[in-house]
């Protein structure tokens, strides 16, 4: 089916408290989400350097498993926990970073539904100069080009598409707030973060991973929902023709 449905909106989220690390877990963690999160700004080369070489990124990668060493030594994969507990032991989430900086660089966009499912695309506002009106119209046209190159893919093929903007101004943020009206289902979150900070990148990292998971969680609902419908269906109608 490729009728395009909306989808609930996700909240918008403000920036909230996260636990302190004070230790660098040794024991393995259960990694049940895996997820290629695409960052859409031209400082996506240095977000990513402030995530991948964070004191959380190191704490929470893995340790002990040779047979995900190989993933463990990538310099552009993050783990992060989420809300999940599993065997008293917060379940991580494996981000694997994507960088889309400039005009020459695609979007991972296909006709797989799968990969669609493990994707994410994250619009960065990130370190933009406060009082700069050109520096956000510039962004928002980078912004427009990436939506319009999710618009050209079925709905059924469309990645989880998140904006995240990091110490904006109340006219910047008027500015975002409108053109994230404008993009309707296509555009499932807006989350903002009061600065450009490390803490406030691995925030983001884990709200957005988190995020993922409970809109994969949702359609899967909705999708077993369908299919037991169908089936109660067809069975009446099999005791009908009986």
């Amino acid at each position: 089916d490729m009728v395009e449905a909306a989808p609930e909106m996700l909240p918008k989220t403000s920036r909230k408290s996260k636990p302190v690390l004070t230790f660098i877990p040794e024991q393995e963690r259960a990694i049940n989400h895996r997820y290629t999160l695409v960052l859409v700004s031209e400082q996506a080369a240095a977000f990513a350097a402030v995530a991948t070489e964070s004191e959380m990124a190191e704490a929470y990668s893995p340790k002990g498993s040779v047979g995900r060493q190989s993933e463990i030594e990538e310099k552009m994969v993050v783990f992060c926990p989420t809300g999940a507990v599993v065997a008293g032991q917060q379940e991580l989430c494996r981000l694997r970073l994507h960088l889309c900086a400039g005009f020459s660089d695609a979007l991972p966009l296909g006709r797989d539904v799968s990969a669609a499912a493990s994707t994410i695309v994250a619009l960065l506002f990130w370190r933009v100069p406060r009082g700069d009106k050109s520096a956000v119209e510039e962004v928002i046209r980078d912004w427009q080009m990436r939506m319009a190159e999710i618009n050209h893919v079925p709905a059924d093929f469309r990645p989880f598409t998140v904006i995240c903007t990091f110490g904006a101004d109340a006219g910047q943020a008027d500015v975002i707030g409108d053109f994230a009206a404008r993009q309707g289902a296509r555009l499932e979150g807006q989350m903002a973060f009061g600065d450009s900070c490390v803490d406030a990148v691995m925030e983001s990292l884990q709200s957005v991973a988190e995020a993922a998971i409970t809109r994969q969680k949702l359609r899967k609902h909705r999708s077993d929902s369908d299919e037991r419908i169908l089936d109660e269906r067809t069975a009446s109608r099999s005791c009908a023709v009986l």
